[in-house]
């Protein structure tokens, strides 16, 4: 009898464990579960800005009437996004999700940043997004809107929750 017991015993414990394995394992599907990823860092916004007139990038050095140095692009507090650069050839990247957006889902957020071109020329890019976390608690981008200027250049739902690039034309 008490062979019985000992085997319902080992029965169960081993069931509790292969269902309990089971659980975790199919908790996290795909592949972005166990990596690397990062809110902050997958999602920069990245950019070329042409000329309304001439079609012609406006920041690729050489070309560019602006000094290469002091373009920048800044937060509304004056300070430099994370990642922010300035190509040679004119593309413009930075991160758009800081650390006090981490974990804020199912909420839209509002941000403004400033294109800095020299003391004379400040153009404005707004950008609106919604996050959402997936089965393996990821936090990806759903919802992305940006502005350059007042004029839209994406609205919508995000492919593959990433950043689109795009082109800003730019009016003077």
């Amino acid at each position: 009898m008490t062979r019985t017991w000992i085997s319902k015993i080992i029965l169960l414990g081993t069931s509790a464990v292969v269902i309990c394995a089971i659980c975790y394992l199919s908790s996290c599907k795909g592949d972005n579960c166990g990596g690397d990823y990062s809110v902050i860092l997958n999602n920069q916004l990245s950019f070329h800005i042409y000329d309304k007139e001439t079609k012609q990038d406006v920041l690729v050095v050489g070309e560019s009437p602006y000094n290469f140095d002091t373009v920048k692009v800044y937060d509304t507090e004056w300070k430099v996004p994370l990642n922010m650069h300035v190509r040679l050839d004119g593309y413009v990247g930075f991160c758009f999700i800081s650390e006090s957006d981490k974990g804020k889902v199912d909420q839209k957020i509002s941000k403004r940043f400033y294109m800095y071109f020299d003391q004379n020329d400040i153009d404005t890019i707004d950008i609106a997004f919604n996050t959402s976390y997936d089965e393996c608690h990821n936090q990806l981008l759903k919802y992305f809107k940006v502005a350059y200027n007042d004029s839209v250049y994406f609205d919508g739902l995000t492919d593959n929750n990433r950043v689109p690039g795009v082109n800003f034309i730019k009016k003077e």
